[in-house]
């Protein structure tokens, strides 16, 4: 079956990267403007997602079945599981988006922004197109029950606000 938001979030961010590719001389030392608020909500509300659910997986794996960036974090940091592609993916997005907040702080935030929206892009686009195969696949053994993922809401948010924080960065920069 398709992933129907997989599918919506990743036209948004093909949107975002064609938007931002297409616009003509970019003044990127421009200051952002009444733009720097929205930008701090939304990286806001991206950070809040480290806590909500990024993915669930049937039947349950080390006593969970609902998986949030925090939760993955934690067993990889005591060493219960392996460090997988999609999880260093979803982290990092994480991470991008700390830095994000620290840019925004800067008096002419739009080149960092830019460059951390567009690893951002790169990473959270890959971990969901990725992450159904593997993002659980630390956990399999041989032998062992299929194991189903399903996505929560927290997986498809960390696109979009990457998306939109790369169309916040190149909005009213041109000459």
């Amino acid at each position: 079956m398709r992933d129907i938001k997989a599918i919506l979030t990743t036209l948004f961010m093909v949107y975002a990267v064609c938007y931002g590719v297409t616009r003509r001389h970019l003044n990127l030392s421009t200051p952002l403007g009444t733009a720097r608020t929205f930008a701090f909500f939304v990286t806001a509300f991206g950070l809040c997602t480290f806590f909500a659910p990024l993915a669930s997986a049937n039947p349950a794996v080390l006593g969970r079945t609902g998986w949030s960036g925090l939760d993955i974090l934690k067993h990889v940091y005591d060493g219960s599981l392996r460090f997988s592609p999609v999880a260093f993916d979803v982290l990092s997005t994480y991470l991008l988006m700390l830095f994000a907040i620290a840019a925004l702080c800067l008096p002419r935030p739009r080149k960092p922004l830019l460059a951390l929206s567009v690893l951002g892009i790169i990473c959270s686009s890959w971990a969901l197109e990725m992450g159904h195969d593997t993002l659980f696949d630390w956990f399999s053994n041989p032998g062992s029950t299929p194991r189903t993922v399903s996505y929560g809401p927290a997986m498809y948010a960390i696109e979009i606000v990457m998306s939109v924080l790369l169309l916040v960065s190149v909005n009213g920069a041109e000459d």
